[in-house]
């Protein structure tokens, strides 16, 4: 996966369409915390327009799981902290066009862009026409009007539905809180002189029967400063991300291919995969050119559910995320063995609440001797069979590893 570089950026207002200027290379945009209940081209967001076709209806929070929201038009949507923007284009109100305008100010000719951006399906329709929201963008010398024509497509850019209900006909408009959500990026070659305008549009076309509420939240531009195509968006090539959890704590490895003005790597964590707070800081060297690996322990991972993500912060400050991965952890457990020593040749194991497990036997040697799987909370083994020394109780979850030592005299 490649990271894109997020650089500072300005904006400046004309007596025309206001956009915002791009004057060193990138660009980004999420919705902020605070609900959005009403909506004023370029001023809820600077140089953001929607599109006369449809009204702004309001602000839905996803709470609940019954949406009472079935009128067309545009929406910001919220599920707990992190507002998005979207639109369900139905009966009358269609196409729903919004987006940005952009203004290039950094004094070159920008040959391509990359984009990046999250999109959301916020609930579930009735089946019928797929539901696609199409990514376009319009360049020229003067600021682009948001339903403008003659707009070119990106299909690699386009958002499509991630579920369909499969029932015909009937109100199957069902919330999903913010859950079913994909990633979207791609490279688009495209000539931006300097000084000139480009508008970046989701357009949301009437889809008979099948309108999701669909949102964007999170879009990334970055603009090739080097009169290339597509050539250079690499602040970071990360290989992987993952997480792994073993005797209650979580392991979190990555690897990049290269590092270019790197400053420094955040892992962070949630409990519901939207709202993640720092967990760990790694400082880095800057720039490389060969594959370099990383790891952080979690020692107290949450309960249940983990959800992780890596933030990459370069020297200019800017930053961008990895996937999100999740694991799934256990409530420390506490096995019990007793007598410790064994001294008549029994001994009872304790295992407290786990439901379904393999217990294994281990002698001074790491051979596995006994092993059987078991549901009980409490067994009893006959060690007279083994010669007297030390062993090892080994309990193996799904998910998990607990170990007790014990001696036989």
């Amino acid at each position: 996966m490649k990271k894109l570089t997020l650089l500072f950026l300005s904006v400046v207002s004309k007596l025309c369409i206001a956009q915002v200027s791009i004057t060193t290379g990138s660009y980004f945009q999420d919705f902020g915390t605070t609900n959005i209940t009403s909506w004023t081209n370029n001023s809820t967001f600077p140089g953001w327009y929607i599109s006369s076709g449809g009204s702004f209806q309001g602000y839905a929070n996803l709470a609940g799981s019954v949406n009472s929201f079935n009128a067309g038009g545009y929406y910001s949507y919220n599920c707990g902290s992190d507002s998005k923007i979207g639109s369900r284009a139905s009966s009358g109100a269609k196409p729903l066009y919004y987006g940005v305008v952009l203004q290039n100010n950094t004094g070159t000719t920008i040959k391509s862009i990359n984009v990046s951006y999250t999109g959301y399906q916020m609930s579930l329709a009735q089946n019928g026409a797929t539901n696609i929201i199409a990514f376009e963008y319009i360049t020229g010398a003067t600021a682009p009007l948001i339903n403008a024509a003659g707009a070119t497509g990106v299909s690699a850019l386009n958002f499509t539905q991630l579920q369909n209900s499969g029932v015909s006909g009937g109100n199957q408009l069902n919330w999903y809180p913010c859950t079913q959500r994909t990633a979207i990026s791609s490279c688009v070659p495209v000539t931006i002189a300097n000084g000139n305008y480009i508008l970046l549009r989701w357009k949301d076309d009437d889809d008979t029967g099948n309108d999701h509420h669909m949102a964007v939240d999170d879009i990334n531009v970055s603009f090739d400063l080097s009169g290339g195509t597509c050539l250079v968006f690499l602040p970071i090539e990360l290989l992987n991300f993952n997480a792994i959890y073993k005797d209650y704590k979580v392991a979190l490895n990555w690897a990049t291919a290269s590092e270019l003005n790197n400053d420094h790597f955040t892992v962070e964590r949630s409990g519901d995969g939207l709202g993640f707070n720092p967990l760990e800081f790694i400082n880095d060297n800057g720039t490389n050119t060969h594959n370099t690996n990383y790891s952080v322990i979690d020692e107290q991972p949450l309960n249940g559910i983990s959800y992780y993500r890596l933030k990459q912060t370069n020297t200019d400050h800017s930053s961008s995320y990895s996937k999100v991965v999740s694991v799934e952890t256990m409530p420390l457990q506490e096995i019990f063995v007793f007598p410790n020593p064994v001294e008549n040749s029994r001994v009872h194991i304790s295992i407290g609440n786990i439901s379904n497990y393999t217990l294994k036997l281990i002698d001074a040697m790491g051979q596995i001797i006994y092993q059987e799987q078991n549901t009980k909370e409490l067994i009893e083994l006959d060690l007279s069979i083994y010669p007297k020394g030390a062993y090892l109780v080994q309990i193996n979850t799904h998910n998990a590893l607990f170990s007790k030592k014990i001696l036989y005299n």
